[in-house]
């Protein structure tokens, strides 16, 4: 799958922000002209998988709008999503039969990385993750 560079999307805190956040994940990465970066459908996958899953905690855990940033390159590909929460996502426990918390876990093994960051002024954070 082809790569474009780069796409800003604001979100409204709704239960259809996962779904417009995969939306423009496949959009970015399949928006390319020929000779761009090349992702891997599994690449691709794991991308809207992780995405849906940043965005549900935004929405659940935070308030305000979610923007979310979409970077691809020869590198590999770069997300964040951003709300206006500054507390920091905390990795639960594993609980099997929990109704959720997996979202951070599934992010820690399938992201070549991840990480948080408060933006300035406490006005919320980044929750970042990255693909080869």
């Amino acid at each position: 799958m082809l790569c474009a560079s780069r796409e800003v999307i604001h979100l409204e805190p709704s239960g259809a922000a996962p779904g417009q956040a995969r939306r423009a994940v496949r959009r970015v990465l399949g928006a390319a002209p020929p000779g761009e970066a090349v992702v891997s459908d599994d690449v691709a996958q794991t991308a809207e998988l992780l995405v849906s899953e940043l965005v549900t905690n935004a929405i659940t855990h935070a308030t305000g709008m979610v923007t979310v940033q979409i970077d691809c390159a020869e590198h590999g590909l770069s997300v964040t999503v951003s709300d206006e929460e500054p507390r920091e996502p905390q990795l639960q426990p594993e609980r099997p039969l929990a109704d959720g918390g997996r979202g951070l876990r599934m992010i820690e093994s399938l992201a070549g990385s991840w990480g948080v960051r408060p933006r300035k002024g406490g006005q919320g954070k980044d929750v970042w993750f990255r693909l080869p």
